[in-house]
């Protein structure tokens, strides 16, 4: 619901085959997806989420980002060059 994010039916505790938090079950725009473990790669689609992944020192589980809306922060320009670019525009559906 809406109180909780949109989470539905997620469980906090330890999962033998998903790790903690998993399976991990998230509704949005109707459409209901359960992760039954943690993604290991992740593609960005805005700057602020690149950013945020950059500062949590992720990069390594980036498979990709999309169009940046400005220039991307100084401390992350040496990570995010090594990002590759999927897509120059926010997708259309």
């Amino acid at each position: 619901g809406a109180a909780d994010g949109g989470r539905t039916g997620a469980k906090g505790g330890q999962d033998a085959q998903g790790g903690e938090g998993f399976p991990y079950t998230v509704t949005n725009c109707g459409v209901k997806t359960t992760f039954e473990k943690a993604p290991e790669r992740a593609v960005t689609m805005n700057q602020h989420v690149t950013e945020v992944m950059l500062a949590l020192g992720l990069e390594d589980r980036m498979a990709g980002t999309a169009f940046l809306d400005d220039e991307i922060l100084p401390e992350y320009r040496a990570a995010y060059d090594r990002i590759e670019v999927v897509a120059d525009a926010y997708p259309s559906y």
